[in-house]
């Protein structure tokens, strides 16, 4: 009873102690007397905008479907969207990102959804190795991702990947993303 007591009393001292001001930042509401200032604070928003990455790092070559990539040196990171819908559309593309020296994981995912037709996806290592042949048509929805890890002494993974997306009379979408770390 006595210990029950005791985390009692130093929670109720806890709440004593905290700063009434930093309260009304959370709920709104504020103890003070003062209603204008608390009507002031409701009505401005503040709005926190992440610095932007340096663009002059970005690579996009050959490729004229909807993208966007972003990409920061200083983290080693970069992140490459791609995406596109098709509307009965037969057409092959091809195009390459390029994976710095020094990244230590990327992150792949290939989605899609196609009513008729056939959208695939070949994705290659900069040695021109195959790293999968993706095929979305009308028998599944497809989602599929991959991490890999890259050991210090690894260098297959850097430079310049490439990627052909080939629609046969497709009636439908897809999209990659390629992440790197």
């Amino acid at each position: 009873m006595k210990n029950k007591l005791f985390i009692a009393a130093v929670i109720l001292g806890v709440f004593l102690m905290i700063d009434t001001s930093l309260l009304a930042q959370d709920t709104g509401t504020s103890s003070s007397s003062s209603s204008s200032r608390s009507s002031e604070a409701s009505r401005s928003r503040v709005i926190v905008v992440p610095p932007v990455p340096d663009l002059k790092a970005i690579e996009m070559h050959d490729y004229t479907h909807g993208y966007s990539y972003t990409s920061s040196s200083a983290e080693k990171s970069s992140k490459l969207n791609l995406s596109k819908r098709y509307e009965g559309t037969s057409t092959t593309k091809k195009g390459t990102f390029k994976v710095d020296d020094g990244v230590r994981k990327i992150r792949i995912s290939i989605s899609g959804r196609v009513e008729s037709g056939k959208i695939t996806v070949d994705l290659f290592l900069p040695d021109g190795e195959e790293v999968g042949t993706f095929k979305v048509d009308d028998t599944a929805d497809v989602e599929w991702s991959q991490s890999i890890n890259i050991e210090e002494d690894e260098t297959k993974y850097y430079g310049e990947w490439s990627f052909n997306i080939k629609a046969q009379e497709a009636h439908g979408r897809y999209s990659i993303s390629l992440s790197t770390y």
